[in-house]
């Protein structure tokens, strides 16, 4: 919602600029593939899903405000950054994004910059006419769009979530010129067996029969700068969605590696694997998993899912015999 800003590449210059402001939110072009489609957006989430999420989270500011609101036709559906159609391109071409389009003073470096609301361009368009001949975002709204009834809302929901360090859909906050090492998909394996183990209800806990007594996790880790094997991961399992204790922690190994389908149904690589011993786990009761990792840059460790991370989140990385 930083107005339909074009990606660095297709600066043509300031009057084609002003135009091209005019224009994108009318455009007829065709959408381009998302960039940032491989990064996942584990579930589709849309306002009618039935889902909790925890309001002024970044998943719900995403299903409730940017995806609705401004990734509609021609505007921040992939012809103009932000590139607001998943959660994770969303947040990516949001947190620490230099900017395009300025102020007459030239005050702004980021979309948005966390902690600073007042120093974030998103926050600037959204209330104030950048330079006089812009306008207030968001430009057009679609029918449906619930943006004009709850905007004092939403407003303040962004603004909260900003000043809170803009922390990603895991509860993770990011570092300046860096994107923090994520999830991109998880499967489970029985008795070394070839095929996945399915979900409950698709998207859930994973599911296993009661006779299997071998379970291999696999874990498609990635980073936007390293070796994919070089991020230290361990694994730790409760029956407590919230039990963040570092108690009989699981080095995942990366001696090898899998292709499959990540969260999205997109092929991923899966370079991070745990064995158990399910004889160690009750069966009928779901066991969360709680990934600790060590970004290999910065030294910096991240929980994935964390104590912040949605609910739905969190069901996905657990499994549950049966």
């Amino acid at each position: 919602m930083t107005g339909c800003d074009m990606d660095t590449k297709f600066q043509f210059g300031l009057f084609l600029l002003a135009i091209l402001f005019i224009a994108a939110c009318t455009s007829d072009k065709v959408v381009p593939d998302n960039p940032y489609a491989a990064f996942g957006d584990t579930l589709s989430l849309s306002a009618d899903d039935g889902l909790v999420l925890k309001a002024g989270s970044f998943a719900q500011l995403h299903r409730d405000v940017f995806a609705p609101t401004c990734a509609n036709a021609g505007c921040h559906d992939g012809q103009f950054e932000p590139d607001f159609r998943q959660i994770e391109s969303a947040y990516n071409t949001l947190v620490y994004h230099p900017i395009i389009k300025n102020d007459p003073g030239g005050n702004f470096s980021y979309r948005v910059l966390p902690f600073e609301s007042a120093n974030s361009v998103l926050w600037e368009r959204l209330n104030r006419d950048i330079d006089g001949q812009s306008g207030i975002m968001p430009l057009a709204l679609d029918p449906d769009s619930d943006w004009e009834e709850n905007r004092d809302m939403y407003l303040r929901m962004i603004q909260e979530w900003i000043d809170k360090g803009a922390p990603d859909v895991f509860g993770n906050i990011a570092e300046e010129g860096k994107i923090n090492p994520y999830v991109k998909g998880m499967q489970g394996f029985a008795d070394n067996t070839t095929a996945a183990l399915s979900r409950d209800g698709g998207n859930g806990a994973v599911l296993i029969p009661a006779t299997v007594s071998d379970l291999s996790l696999w874990f498609s880790i990635q980073d936007d700068a390293a070796n994919n094997q070089e991020i230290l991961a361990k694994l730790y399992l409760t029956y407590e969605v919230d039990d963040f204790r570092e108690i009989n922690g699981i080095s995942l190994s990366t001696g090898n590696q899998i292709s499959g389908a990540g969260f999205e149904g997109e092929e991923a690589i899966f370079s991070h694997q745990a064995s158990l011993q399910l004889a160690d786990y009750e069966a009928g009761k779901r066991v969360f998993m709680h990934l600790r990792l060590r970004d290999p840059e910065s030294g910096k460790f991240l929980w994935i899912p964390g104590a912040d991370s949605p609910d739905y989140i969190k069901e996905i990385f657990s499994f549950k015999r049966f």
